[in-house]
């Protein structure tokens, strides 16, 4: 398993950190804990990605496939930290199909400088 996902801000924004190769296996699970995490909150959530330590995506193609959470009305934001250029261009083409916002940006600090601006409670 490549990556760990817990609540970075309670009932409000889960936080997926990716280390490594992030598999086709690992997307089926973290597909089914973000649409439970939805379906369970009908006011909205946020999603942080730190992808800071993933290996590049050889897969992208599949895990576009596999992420159907994100076409949920529930997803109100997808914060995504890497500097990796590879990884920012994976990430751009698996979730442009996605309804929530994506935002982008080079580390975990500026992604969480940008949540701020977006949540309240983190401020």
């Amino acid at each position: 398993m490549s990556y760990e996902i817990d609540w970075y801000l309670p009932e409000q924004i889960l936080h997926l950190v990716i280390t490594d190769y992030f598999s086709a296996d690992d997307a089926v699970e973290v597909n089914q804990v973000v649409k439970g995490a939805l379906n369970s909150h009908p006011d909205g959530l946020s999603l942080f990605i730190d992808a800071t330590q993933m290996e590049r995506p050889r897969n992208f193609d599949r895990i576009r496939g596999i992420f159907t959470f994100m076409t949920d009305r529930n997803l109100n934001y997808i914060y995504i930290a890497t500097e990796d250029r590879l990884v920012k261009l994976s990430m751009m083409v698996i979730f442009s199909l996605s309804r929530a916002q994506v935002v982008m940006s080079d580390s975990r600090e500026m992604t969480i400088m940008k949540m701020k601006r977006q949540h309240k409670a983190l401020q």
